[in-house]
């Protein structure tokens, strides 16, 4: 029951988290209702998108799940695919939410192209991001929960200092 419940605000909370990171990257001060102020604007944006990486990540993670199951050897090759394939969406998505807040008109869609293209031009910057940010979570999540908690932000906030940086140097600013 606190699973369904927690998995229902994730999505809301993630781009209200996005929303701060991308406050501090810009050097703004924050507060607590910043975070509020970002988990409450685009709420349903944040509902359709939860709903889409729901599916999408399911559907990885029971492929994966299945091909470990089978015996042959050709199978290893296909759950490496789809590890693979699952790294590649997160990192994506990180992208992706990191990039919403800076667009004048919100929109998701336009938001992961552009986080694709960013992958495309500048693909060290985004593989150190995945490292810093994926590796955390990571650790985050098999020591402690309150490391797990403290690591969701610390990518969230490597996401969008990276994507500052990325389109400051896109601009020819840097």
């Amino acid at each position: 029951m606190l699973g369904s419940i927690l998995l229902f605000l994730t999505p809301p909370v993630l781009f209200g988290l996005f929303w701060l990171t991308y406050q501090i990257s810009l050097g703004n001060a924050v507060k607590f209702s910043t975070f509020w102020d970002g988990t409450k604007q685009h709420r349903k944006t944040a509902y359709i998108w939860g709903g889409i990486n729901l599916v999408i990540i399911v559907t990885l993670v029971m492929n994966i799940i299945f091909y470990q199951q089978q015996k042959a050897v050709w199978a290893g090759y296909i759950v490496l695919l789809f590890i693979g394939l699952l790294l590649v969406w997160v990192v994506l998505q990180m992208l992706t939410l990191a990039l919403f807040p800076h667009m004048v008109e919100p929109n998701v869609r336009l938001a992961m192209k552009n986080a694709l293209m960013l992958i495309a031009v500048n693909p060290f910057a985004v593989v150190a991001m995945a490292v810093i940010g994926v590796g955390g979570i990571v650790l985050g999540t098999i020591f402690t929960v309150v490391l797990g908690l403290f690591s969701v932000s610390l990518a969230a906030l490597v996401s969008s200092i990276t994507v500052q940086e990325l389109i400051k140097i896109s601009r020819g600013e840097a």
